[in-house]
């Protein structure tokens, strides 16, 4: 029972990226009605944010299959493993927080897009890195301790 707790803790690591990705196509819906001829680079600006937000439900589902499949039964750590990656829901929201703001801007400035989607991808890798860092702990539990 230990198990299916903890990997079902784990897999909602997943309510966060469905937040963040929700939240960036919508502004990114919006953003295309407001400024149509810069729907390309709107929707590509998007569809990098929503990839991003997506890998920390991934890892997410990564522990919560190592946990069934792997991991000790009896192991205190099981738990602590699901928790760490967790730590994924914040950054799936982040990513999507800061990919919504990116397409507003895109489609209040389409002239300076670079800039802007340079900007984001450099926020969004540094909220990438607290997932890994929950997904390393976690993995660390799962094979360590």
């Amino acid at each position: 029972m230990g198990i299916a707790l903890a990997a079902a803790i784990a897999v909602l690591t997943g309510a966060g990226a469905a937040i963040g990705i929700g939240m960036a196509t919508s502004h990114a819906s919006e953003a295309i009605a407001r400024q149509p001829e810069a729907k390309k680079d709107i929707r590509s600006t998007m569809l990098i944010g929503c990839a991003l937000a997506e890998a920390t439900a991934i890892y997410g589902l990564l522990v919560a299959i190592m946990l069934i499949f792997v991991a000790d039964p009896g192991s205190n750590s099981v738990l602590g493993a699901a928790i760490a990656v967790v730590t994924g829901m914040g950054a799936g929201i982040g990513i999507g927080f800061a990919t919504s703001r990116a397409c507003d801007g895109i489609a209040r400035q389409p002239e300076v897009k670079k800039d802007i989607r340079s900007t984001m991808l450099i926020g969004c890798a540094l909220a990438e890195a607290t997932a890994i860092y929950g997904l390393l702990v976690s993995i660390m539990l799962i094979f360590v301790a």
